[in-house]
């Protein structure tokens, strides 16, 4: 009843008209990983919003390191840059819901952005935290060219980004996924080549 109740937040929320998606994808040496995130204001005022994270990785030769993962966070806005939020992940075929205060960061141009999620889960036998959050960084050369840079992180997961920005819709450039897999334990590098849209 209890994920039942967390996964149909996660419905509502995702049923909301939202601002600009990234669609991203890496083809690296290893595998094919496609992400997207959004975070979209629930009310006028923006003190209450929604931020979702999600990811499809497909790796070449070993099918068992193939994965899709979802994250997202429903958040009460107490000042522009801290709140608390429920939410969860859904990874490897379990959901697991989590409370948190979600911290963030945004210069005036909006070329520098950071926001980051610690969060404790919800109905364990055991406190488990987690840290997820993401920085982009992006200033502008001309009207058209500009910088990219972005990193993905969670206790497991490092996801870099590196290229340049055209038009403030279109990234490409090197990137390098870096994962921790715990059971059994061994370190995954994977690097390629990114491609990056921003759907309106």
């Amino acid at each position: 009843m209890r994920k039942t109740f967390f996964v149909a937040i996660f419905l509502v929320a995702t049923s909301a008209t939202f601002a600009q998606i990234p669609m991203e994808v890496l083809v690296g040496n290893r595998q094919v990983h496609y992400i997207n995130y959004w975070q979209k204001n629930l009310d006028k005022a923006g003190k209450l919003n929604f931020f979702s994270l999600n990811r499809f990785l497909v790796d070449y030769k070993d099918s068992t390191l193939n994965s899709i993962s979802f994250d997202g966070q429903l958040t009460k806005q107490f000042q522009d840059w801290i709140g608390i939020s429920v939410g969860g992940s859904y990874e490897g075929g379990s959901f697991v819901p989590s409370l948190g205060l979600p911290l963030g960061y945004a210069n005036r141009k909006e070329t520098f952005l950071v926001e980051t999620y610690p969060t404790f889960a919800l109905f364990s036998r055991k406190v488990y935290f987690s840290l997820l959050g993401f920085m982009v960084y992006k200033p502008q050369f001309n009207q058209k060219w500009g910088m990219f840079s972005q990193l993905i992180f969670d206790p497991n997961t490092q996801l870099l980004r590196l290229g340049a920005n055209y038009k403030q819709k279109f990234q490409f450039g090197l990137g390098a996924d870096f994962f921790r897999l715990e059971e059994p334990t061994r370190n995954i590098q994977n690097l390629g080549l990114f491609l990056r849209y921003e759907i309106e």
